[in-house]
């Protein structure tokens, strides 16, 4: 039942808190300038990976996750580098291009890599409003998931002699 509701044990037996929700929520600001950088940098490299890497056999899709990436990434930033520091040059002058030519190769990936905390602190909150939104609007599924987590828990006190059952 978790999983044809997309749900987690923890989220049923203690469903999140919308205070909670709302300090996690704001937590992300201070980050969001990086992972907006990232995700500008590294979605669509991401995104062309996941949709090459789909149309392979299960068993190696992540080996052409993996070692596309280690081509695609560094060719797309030093596209971006040369896009960015032509532009930088025409608007500013050529220290600026080469400054920005040189600066985005180094900050593309360090950019990637600062966001990682924040984009899975984004997927937890929106996993977490996904729980809450599911459980507050079906309850008899929250019903339902709670007697059978009770029932489970009792099995296993039993078997295991801690008590519960």
């Amino acid at each position: 039942m978790l999983a044809e509701a997309s749900l987690a044990d923890h989220e049923v037996a203690a469903p999140p808190d919308p205070a909670a929700l709302m300090r996690s929520a704001l937590a992300l600001l201070p980050g969001l300038p990086v992972a907006l950088t990232a995700l500008v940098f590294c979605l669509p490299q991401a995104l062309l990976l996941r949709a090459v890497s789909r149309s392979k056999p299960r068993d190696r899709q992540l080996t052409w996750i993996t070692f596309g990436g280690l081509v695609v990434y560094p060719l797309t930033w030093l596209l971006w580098a040369i896009v960015l520091g032509l532009s930088a040059g025409i608007a500013f002058g050529a220290g600026w291009g080469w400054a920005v030519a040189g600066a985005v190769p180094v900050l593309a990936p360090v950019s990637a890599w600062l966001a990682l905390p924040t984009l899975d602190r984004g997927w937890r909150i929106a996993r977490a409003l996904r729980a809450r939104r599911l459980l507050r609007r079906d309850q008899g599924l929250g019903r339902s998931l709670t007697a059978l987590r009770k029932r489970a828990a009792t099995a296993l006190g039993t078997v295991f002699g801690d008590g519960t059952g």
